[in-house]
């Protein structure tokens, strides 16, 4: 079973009602942009969530593997967030992207928007599957005048296919 080898382009949107305060982190330096294949911090300080995230690889003619990953988010210049996932065997590969954090149109249900264009894999052969990060204490804020928080995933391939979702949370 051979998989189309798609860019993938992410857009969340969270609700106006929830702050990132991230004005006390410290920016990390250039060197998230280009890591070594390693799960070390290069900036331990701008560390601003980390997780877990899966990743399938599909070769052509081999059966798909799950490959693990740690996941590491850091504060960098700009206004945007490093994304570094270290993936060990049987695919070990330092995977990085950046997510832009900006301000959703005036009017909007939501208030903040990262976007992020999902690196590839193995040559295009890998895909992510799902991606769980916990942030750091104190980094986030909320009212809820509405009695509910909403947020809104949505995603286009290069195929010009699109995917999107909303999710609405009682507070």
């Amino acid at each position: 079973m051979e998989r189309a080898r798609v860019k993938v382009v992410l857009a969340l949107g969270f609700d106006r009602q929830l702050r990132l305060q991230l004005a006390d982190v410290p920016v990390c330096s250039p060197a998230i942009r280009s890591p070594g294949r390693t799960v070390e911090s290069p900036c331990p300080d701008a560390e601003v969530a980390t997780g877990r995230s899966t990743w399938e690889v599909v070769f052509p003619g081999q059966e798909p593997i799950q490959v693990e990953g740690e996941t590491t988010v850091y504060k960098i210049a700009g206004g945007k967030l490093g994304f570094h996932v270290y993936l060990s065997a049987p695919v070990t590969a330092a995977v990085v992207t950046t997510a832009e954090l900006s301000r959703a149109p005036r009017g909007s249900r939501y208030g903040l928007v990262a976007t992020a264009t999902v690196p590839k894999l193995a040559g295009g052969s890998g895909s992510l599957l799902y991606l769980g990060l916990r942030f750091r204490k104190g980094l986030f804020s909320a009212a809820c005048p509405q009695g509910k928080l909403q947020s809104s995933l949505a995603a286009s391939f290069v195929d010009g296919s699109r995917v999107s979702a909303t999710s609405t949370t009682a507070c």
